[in-house]
C-alpha cells in the first residue's frame, strides 16, 4: 500500500484460441515424445488411414481451465536458525519443496527442512512450492525473525497454478462393425509465458484402444496467464474427456452400443509396442458394470424419471503408474518400536484415510 506503481501498458495475450498460430512443439514428458505416429505396413499417413475408413468422425473439444482453490489456502511459516531454513507448509512433496527453496535462495539442499504433516487439500495444486513459501522464506531471512505468509481466497485464483485450458482435435476412422482403423489426436494447451508445463492430453490415446494407425501431437501456447500445473490426473483427465466423447459420437454414427464399441477395440498393449500389459480387466469391468447398472434397459435419449429424462453413459479413464527412486531409514528403538522415515507425496486427501479405505478398517498409528 506504500508503493506507487506506474505501468507500461502492452497488449496481453490471454486467449488460447487466438494464440494457436503461435504454438510451439511441447517438450517430451514422462519419457514419451510429445508427437508420435504409428502406422500399419503399407499405410503412408494417418490421413490415408482415415480416408480409407468406411465410417469417420471428427470433432474439436475445448475443456476450460480449472482452479484448485483448496479448502485450506496456500500458506507457509519460515524460520531461520544458524543459516538453516525450516518451512512449515501444507505441501504434497517435502523433498521437492526443499529442493526448490534451496535453489531459489542459493542454499545447500541439506540446509532446508520442509515440514508438512497436513496438506489441507491439494490434488496437484500443492505439489510445487507456491508464492507463500518463497515469500516467507525470503522475508524471514531479511528480517531475522519467523514470518508467516498466507493467501486470501481471491488470491488463490491468480497467485497459484491451475489446470491449463486445452483445444483437442480428434478424428476416428472405423469399419462398419466398429473396429477402429485410425485415431488422430492433436492437442494444444495454454501455458504461462515464462514456464513450459505441459498438459499432456494426447498421450492416453496411444494406449486406450487397439488400432493399427494412430497419431498424436502436443503443442504449447505461451500466454500472459498464471502458471499451470498438475491437477487431478493431469493430461489424462481432459484428454480422456475428448477421446471418450468422440467414441460416444462414433457409436451413434455406427448405430452401435457404446460398450460394445469399446470392448470391440480392447487394447492389449500401447500402440507400436509388442510388450503387453501383465494384466488388464477392463472388459470384465464393462460386463459386470453393465449388469449391475441395468445397461440393457438403457435408452439412447434417456428414460423418463419424473419431470426429467435420465441418461446412462459410460467412459474409460486411465492414468500411468509413475515410479521414482526412494530411500528409507528405519530406526529400531530399545522399547520395541521402530521409526520409519521416508519422503512421500500425499495427493491432498490424507494418506491415512486412503490406507483406511484400502484396508477396510481404521488404522491405529501413533502420532510420531
Amino acid at each position: 500500500m506504500l508503493i506507487d506503481v506506474s505501468y507500461d501498458v502492452r497488449p496481453a495475450r490471454t486467449s488460447l484460441v487466438d494464440g494457436l498460430a503461435g504454438a510451439t512443439d511441447a517438450p517430451d514428458s514422462r519419457g514419451e515424445p510429445s508427437s508420435k505416429t504409428v502406422l500399419a505396413d503399407g499405410v503412408e499417413s494417418i490421413e490415408d488411414a482415415l480416408a480409407d475408413s468406411p465410417v469417420r468422425f471428427e470433432a474439436t473439444y475445448s475443456p476450460a481451465p480449472q482452479h484448485h482453490t483448496q479448502m485450506e489456502p496456500h500458506s507457509a511459516v519460515a524460520v531461520w536458525e544458524a543459516g538453516t531454513l525450516t518451512v512449515y507448509s501444507g505441501n504434497q512433496a517435502s523433498h521437492l519443496q526443499a529442493n526448490e527453496l534451496a535453489a531459489a535462495l542459493d542454499l545447500e539442499q541439506a540446509a532446508v527442512h520442509s515440514v508438512n504433516p497436513f496438506v489441507g487439500g491439494a490434488f496437484g495444486g500443492k505439489a510445487r512450492t507456491s508464492a507463500p513459501g518463497f515469500l516467507a522464506a525470503a522475508a524471514s531471512r531479511a528480517l531475522g525473525r519467523p514470518v508467516k505468509a498466507a493467501l486470501t481466497r481471491e488470491q488463490m485464483f491468480t497467485a497459484t497454478a491451475g489446470r491449463a485450458a486445452t483445444v483437442q482435435k480428434i478424428a476416428l476412422g472405423a469399419e462398419h462393425d466398429g473396429t477402429l482403423n485410425a485415431l488422430r489426436h492433436d492437442s494444444w494447451c495454454s501455458a504461462a509465458i515464462n514456464d513450459s508445463f505441459v498438459e499432456p492430453t494426447s498421450h492416453g490415446s496411444l494406449e486406450a484402444y487397439a488400432t493399427k494407425n494412430v497419431s498424436i501431437s502436443q503443442k504449447v501456447v505461451p500466454l500472459h496467464i498464471p502458471l499451470t500445473t498438475f491437477m487431478r490426473a493431469p493430461g489424462e483427465a481432459p484428454g480422456s474427456f475428448a477421446l471418450e466423447s468422440a467414441m460416444d459420437e462414433l457409436a451413434v454414427a455406427l448405430n452401435l452400443d457404446p460398450i460394445t464399441l469399446r470392448m470391440r477395440n480392447n487394447s492389449t498393449a500401447p500402440a507400436g509396442k509388442d510388450l503387453q500389459w501383465s494384466s488388464k480387466h477392463l472388459d470384465d469391468c464393462y460386463r459386470i458394470g453393465a449388469e449391475r447398472f441395468g445397461w440393457s434397459e438403457r435408452r439412447p435419449h434417456g428414460r423418463p424419471g419424473g419431470d426429467w429424462l435420465v441418461g446412462m453413459g459410460t467412459a474409460t479413464a486411465l492414468f500411468p503408474a509413475l515410479r521414482f527412486p526412494a530411500t528409507v531409514e528405519i530406526t529400531l528403538r530399545s522399547d520395541d518400536t521402530a521409526v520409519v522415515s521416508t519422503s512421500g507425496a500425499d495427493p491432498g486427501t490424507g494418506l491415512l484415510s486412503v490406507l483406511s479405505l484400502v484396508g477396510g478398517e481404521s488404522l491405529d498409528i501413533p502420532p510420531d
